[in-house]
């Protein structure tokens, strides 16, 4: 199912979808997503430092990619 009601593309919304990865397929996985993001929505809950690694280094907020980082619960 690709819209929502009429004219609306659906987001993608995943959690934590690269946690069996190993760092070759984990890199693959994540390009994809950004990839994809072009086209629709993406958003990826993840708990990896390396996910979050990179996306600080690959996403570009002036092509409307955002990092959000929640604070460390101890």
């Amino acid at each position: 199912m690709e819209h929502l009601g009429t004219d609306e593309t659906m987001p993608l919304i995943l959690d934590d979808v690269t946690v069996q990865c190993d760092a070759t397929r984990k890199e693959a996985m994540l390009s994809l997503l950004h990839d994809i993001s072009r086209q629709r929505q993406v958003v990826l809950f993840s708990q990896e430092a390396s996910v979050r690694d990179w996306a600080a280094t690959h996403l570009d907020a002036a092509d409307s990619d955002s990092l959000i980082s929640l604070a460390v619960m101890a």
